[in-house]
């Protein structure tokens, strides 16, 4: 008996359902890998599978928060400008009213390095090390997005089990302070 802490970790090569949307500037990675994103100053760098992406106000391509922003193949913001009218291909490209513009930046890692990445909220992870980016292999899905690995019947009889535990823990705990209580108070007043 007892209770004790689990490890707590994603499988970063399991891959979501396909969940359409219907928007131009969502996009799904098929296949393992990330995209790569930067903040407002291109100093720090985050990865992401959520590929929903709007265009903010001053014309850049960024997350569905705001915060942080698609890199291209050179590492910068993708700047499309103000009321652009921006659309996806499967290859990653970036067709800015109609014309080519550019590559959306996605990143794959060796199978080895994938612990380093660390979850940071907001379905960002942050290397915690310093690794090697390789080519991303797979292709984009347009107008949908990646549905969650978390298969939930499977979470509910965690779950269940684990209150189950903590139920029989509490228990033992009210048992042994019962038998401690009769020790003390009824075996030590008894006449000699």
């Amino acid at each position: 008996g007892g209770i004790y802490l689990a490890d707590n970790w994603t499988d970063l090569k399991e891959m979501g359902s396909e969940v359409p949307t219907g928007k131009a500037m969502d996009l799904m990675l098929k296949g393992e890998g990330f995209f790569k994103l930067t903040d407002k100053d291109e100093q720090a760098v985050r990865y992401t599978r959520a590929g929903n992406f709007r265009l903010n106000n001053e014309g850049y391509i960024t997350t569905d928060n705001g915060k942080w922003f698609p890199v291209n193949s050179r590492g910068n913001r993708i700047f499309a400008g103000q009321n652009s009218q921006v659309s996806f291909n499967g290859n990653r490209g970036i067709d800015i009213n109609g014309e080519p513009a550019d590559q959306v930046m996605a990143v794959n890692f060796k199978s080895e390095d994938l612990p380093w990445l660390r979850k940071e909220g907001e379905n960002l992870f942050v290397a915690e090390k310093k690794m090697e980016e390789g080519e991303f292999n797979g292709s984009l899905l347009v107008e949908y997005l990646e549905g969650s690995t978390v298969d939930m019947s499977r979470e509910m009889v965690e779950m269940i089990q684990t209150q189950r535990n903590f139920d029989l823990n509490m228990r033992m705990i009210t048992l042994q302070d019962q038998t401690l209580d009769r020790a003390v108070n009824q075996v030590g007043s008894v006449p000699l």
